[in-house]
């Protein structure tokens, strides 16, 4: 009953502060007055051509992301060209299995099961 009562109140007086601001607003609207008198730093961001900036550092990004994408591909055929140099070298490698014991060297075949003698 008492957590009721206290959600009961507590909305009640969210309702009556909204009432409150919501009155007010229009009060504090009337109050603002503009002043004609501009600043030196509004007349000078004002005489800035910004559209112009806008349109520059739009097409320099472009360049420079289309430079960056150039740069990165270049990077990556780099790494690619020395990872087939490691794959063809380990091929080699695998290939070239030394006798370290001297005698009949015995490969199991597993896709037949089978094995051969050298």
């Amino acid at each position: 009953m008492y957590d009721f009562l206290l959600q009961t109140f507590i909305m009640a007086s969210l309702a009556v502060m909204i009432y409150l601001i919501a009155k007010t607003i229009p009060r504090v609207s009337e109050l603002a007055t503009t002043s004609e008198k501009k600043g030196f730093l509004e007349s000078f961001f004002k005489k800035i051509p910004w559209h112009k900036i806008d349109f520059f550092l739009e097409s320099m990004g472009e360049k420079m992301l289309r430079k960056l994408k150039v740069f990165l591909l270049r990077i990556d055929n780099v790494v690619s060209k020395r990872l087939n140099k490691f794959r063809t070298a380990d091929n080699e490698k695998a290939n070239f299995k030394p006798d370290i014991f001297g005698g009949e060297k015995e490969v199991e075949n597993k896709s037949e099961n089978n094995t051969i003698k050298e």
